[in-house]
């Protein structure tokens, strides 16, 4: 996932997530050395870009 500059302005985002979620964001942030805060920001923009392609992909009309 690539990293984004710690300069650009952000905003908090509280959420709720499981304990499995959480535990294994914290592995992973402690394997990588990368903060929760850029793990989810890039998985979030990730996921948010396939779904407005797939959003952008349907044909006119169509409701799911």
């Amino acid at each position: 996932m690539a990293k984004i500059p710690h300069k650009l302005p952000q905003v908090q985002l509280n959420t709720r997530v499981s304990p499995q979620t959480w535990t294994a964001l914290d592995e992973y942030s402690e394997q990588t050395g990368e903060s929760k805060a850029s793990i989810v920001d890039a998985a979030l923009r990730e996921y948010l870009e396939k779904r407005s392609s797939l959003t952008r992909s349907k044909p006119a009309g169509t409701s799911s």
